[in-house]
């Protein structure tokens, strides 16, 4: 299979996935899997569905496989959300600490890192985690709100962190997967929202931060590009 029949094959079974076809997205990512095993975006859109399913420990795998072949930010902060899924808070801590050494930008690590440090009782390093969320994205409402929470557990007083305004109203980031085809979730209530870090600029997913498996990665469709 040639690098174009590769990346041909890989955006057909994400169009797939995106519009629900999952088996047919399946079969796609198993057939690119077939003529290139080390495929790394395959291996993690693999990691997807099998979360999807409920099945955490094949996730993992398949995540942790695509990192070992090409450690991306994105895969570390994905992996970080399956092992706080399966309740491995030190490890998930860790992935999400690789994707910020990876990609220091990206806010949706440094949300989901302060969720799991609030978890583990580090409350000054969650809420300055939390703070770096909203200074690299200030409309970032989920990062906003996990904020005020820790601040609120760790009994001070919440300060609108520096370079975030103070004009209150809804935040120009979706609540849900930017992914029409997939259903919101709405169940997040009070508890702290994770987000999905994905490869395609500006866009993102809320996942709640409990154990969720069908919702968790409803958003994780990933857009890869290829030299």
């Amino acid at each position: 299979m040639s690098p174009q029949s590769i990346r041909d094959k890989f955006s057909t079974a994400q169009r797939l996935h995106k519009s629900g076809q999952r088996a047919s997205a399946l079969a796609l990512y198993q057939a690119i899997l077939g003529d290139h095993p080390d495929h790394a975006p395959t291996l993690h859109m693999l990691g997807v569905l099998a979360l999807q399913d409920g099945k955490r420990d094949e996730a993992a795998a398949r995540i942790r496989r695509a990192i070992e072949i090409e450690p991306r930010a994105e895969f570390y902060s994905n992996l970080g959300l399956v092992l706080g899924a399966q309740g491995k808070t030190d490890e998930a801590v860790a992935a999400d600490r690789e994707s910020i050494r990876l990609n220091p930008k990206s806010p949706e690590a440094h949300n989901n890192m302060g969720i799991l440090l609030v978890k583990q009782g580090r409350m000054d390093l969650a809420i300055a985690a939390l703070q770096t969320a909203c200074q690299l994205k200030p409309d970032h409402a989920d990062a906003l709100r996990n904020l005020a929470r820790a601040c609120r557990k760790a009994g001070r007083k919440a300060r609108r962190p520096e370079g975030v305004g103070r004009k209150r109203g809804r935040s120009t980031s979706p609540r849900a997967a930017p992914i029409p085809a997939f259903p919101r979730n709405t169940s997040g209530g009070g508890k702290s929202l994770a987000r999905i870090d994905l490869c395609l600029p500006g866009k993102s997913g809320t996942l709640t931060g409990r154990n969720r498996p069908k919702t968790l990665f409803n958003a994780a469709l990933t857009c890869y590009a290829y030299a």
